[in-house]
């Protein structure tokens, strides 16, 4: 009976003997793989350029909450004197400084400590885009970390997450001015009262091929400039 039985069982379609997959069948495999690969990429650039952006916007609205709660306190004044240090513009700089909930504080010539380079150079070259060594620099509690761009200016550098990668102008570093009544920014200005964006303001020396060489100009075009705040 049990042969009979046996004899009676049809086999299935999933068991049936093959010679492997046809060439039709992996390519369409391998089309299903790259899309999902595909998507993948896509999601994960995606949630970087919000990450990215949001913390663009974060960093423009702490920098000038504290620029108008230190207005307010009557602790910004004029700025002529570039020397000795701690100068007219360091004083402001460290005005704006305590408005903020600091971690750690560089005003030492440590600016490397608060501002890790990344790759990136140091200098005093004024179209190089990168913090003189001895500027100003702190970390906030939020590990944002802040620098001047030189002793005789008030152009900050922000970077949204302090030493975490990319360490790149345009994605996590961003650069702004605080400006006086006339916009001005250095050599010799009134009290400062707002913060601008740097591609606003209408200088592009800060982003240049040198400073933003780990971005195309389509990149840093596209992280620079108020319009982030509106999308």
């Amino acid at each position: 009976m049990l042969n009979d039985i046996k004899k009676n069982i049809k086999p299935s379609c999933l068991f049936l003997n093959r010679g492997g997959f046809t060439l039709a069948e992996t390519l369409i495999v391998v089309g299903l793989i790259g899309v999902v690969a595909a998507a993948t990429l896509g999601i994960v650039s995606y949630i970087q350029d919000v990450q990215f952006k949001t913390g663009f916007k974060k960093a423009f609205s702490v920098l000038s909450q504290a620029v108008l709660k230190a207005r307010t306190e009557d602790s910004l004044t004029a700025a002529k004197n570039t020397l000795p240090r701690p100068t007219d513009f360091d004083k402001n700089f460290l005005a704006i400084m305590s408005e903020f909930k600091v971690q750690k504080q560089c005003i030492n010539d440590d600016n490397s400590q608060c501002w890790e380079a990344g790759g990136e150079k140091y200098g005093l070259n004024f179209s190089s885009g990168y913090p003189y060594s001895g500027s100003y620099s702190f970390i906030d509690a939020s590990g944002m970390a802040w620098s001047q761009f030189y002793y005789g200016s008030l152009c900050i550098f922000v970077d949204t997450n302090g030493f975490k990668k990319p360490n790149q102008w345009g994605k996590d570093r961003f650069v702004f001015y605080v400006l006086d009544q006339n916009g001005v920014d250095e050599t010799s200005m009134e009290a400062p009262i707002k913060v601008v964006v740097a591609d606003d303001w209408g200088t592009g020396n800060i982003c240049t091929s040198n400073a933003c060489g780990t971005a195309s100009n389509k990149d840093y075009k596209k992280y620079y400039g108020t319009r982030w705040l509106y999308e």
